[in-house]
């Protein structure tokens, strides 16, 4: 069984569905994270380092921005849902980690680690056209979802976690 970081986005909880769902059906870790806190992206460092690695990090908003660079920086697959990637993106409400995210997102290795984004082409938060012209430049596979928007429904989780799984050696 594969060992899950889930990263909640920064309006959502650590116990919400989506989690408590990964939660109960793998084993899964879904840290609360304050994304307001300047030391977050450590806390989650941490983590990982603590822990030892995962077999994949999964994320949504924010936390897919976290678990992006998260993914670079310690080499593990990733399966991310709307993340706001784009530098000048100005709804983006916690840009304190910004720096230290984005040297990471610009310097990353072609390392051959699977990493999936799914977009919600209906979005009204994270715009998804930046990413859409960016990811496929990373070595990410990206999905375009015509009828999903920023919230991201517990079913899209689990069909996209099954695509990855069955493409990857996660299981």
């Amino acid at each position: 069984m594969p060992r899950i970081l889930y990263l909640h986005g920064l309006e959502s909880a650590a116990n919400g569905s989506k989690a408590t769902w990964l939660i109960d059906n793998f084993d899964c870790d879904a840290p609360h994270v304050d994304y307001y806190n300047p030391a977050s992206f450590f806390h989650i460092c941490n983590i990982i380092d603590k822990v030892g690695n995962y077999d994949l990090i999964i994320g949504s908003s924010m936390g897919a921005f976290f678990g992006m660079a998260l993914s670079y920086k310690y080499h593990i697959p990733y399966l991310g849902f709307n993340p706001p990637i784009d530098p000048d993106l100005t709804i983006r409400a916690v840009d304190i980690h910004d720096d230290i995210i984005f040297k990471i997102l610009m310097d990353f290795p072609f390392d051959g680690i699977q990493r999936t984004v799914v977009l919600g082409l209906l979005d009204d938060v994270v715009d998804p056209n930046y990413a859409l012209d960016f990811l496929p430049m990373r070595e990410t596979k990206v999905y375009a979802e015509r009828h999903m928007g920023h919230r991201v429904p517990l079913e899209q989780l689990q069909k996209y976690l099954t695509i990855q799984l069955n493409t990857n050696d996660t299981n």
